[in-house]
């Protein structure tokens, strides 16, 4: 008899339990995925995926999703859980805690965005990443310029008339 290796798990950090606030369930997501990925040889079926995000949901209002979530899906009489597909899964899990008006406040968030002590690295990250939040793009004349003006706004003052013609 030939003895396969088992699949290991590789030790990485594994995310941070989920409490259901809203403005972390993006980051809990990511995280969830990018530790499934890289053990993916482990975490290889959809069921494992699903169990997997709902063992860190064990705090705050995420707990009581799980519940229903999982009393929805038991089948008493054959002891069965009849899970949905990963994908129905994440929409789910996303109807329930993305917040509906998410590019709207990311969009307020880039209009408020000030470098002050920011490295101008930092604020490049920090303004991209709000800009795809907000499901801007600079794929016109217009929003381009729109997207220079709000970046010459956010950079401080000095660094604010230098010309952006490069851009």
């Amino acid at each position: 008899m030939i003895d396969t290796p088992k699949t290991r798990e590789l030790s990485l950090n594994k995310p941070m339990p989920f409490n259901g606030e809203w403005f972390k369930s993006k980051k809990f997501l990511q995280e969830c995925i990018l530790y499934m990925g890289i053990n993916k040889d482990v975490y290889n079926t959809e069921p494992k995926r699903i169990a997997f995000i709902l063992s860190y949901m064990q705090e705050g209002n995420t707990v009581v999703w799980k519940q229903q979530f999982i009393q929805n899906k038991l089948n008493f009489d054959t002891g069965d859980i009849d899970l949905p597909t990963y994908k129905e899964f994440i929409d789910k899990f996303q109807k329930a805690f993305k917040p509906e008006e998410e590019d709207i406040d990311a969009l307020d968030k880039l209009k408020m965005l000030r470098q002050k002590n920011l490295t101008a690295e930092q604020l490049v990250t920090k303004f991209k990443l709000l800009v795809g939040e907000a499901g801007m793009s600079n794929d016109s004349d217009t929003a381009n310029k729109l997207l220079i003006e709000m970046f010459k706004t956010a950079l401080n003052l000095a660094l604010s008339y230098t010309n952006f013609d490069w851009i």
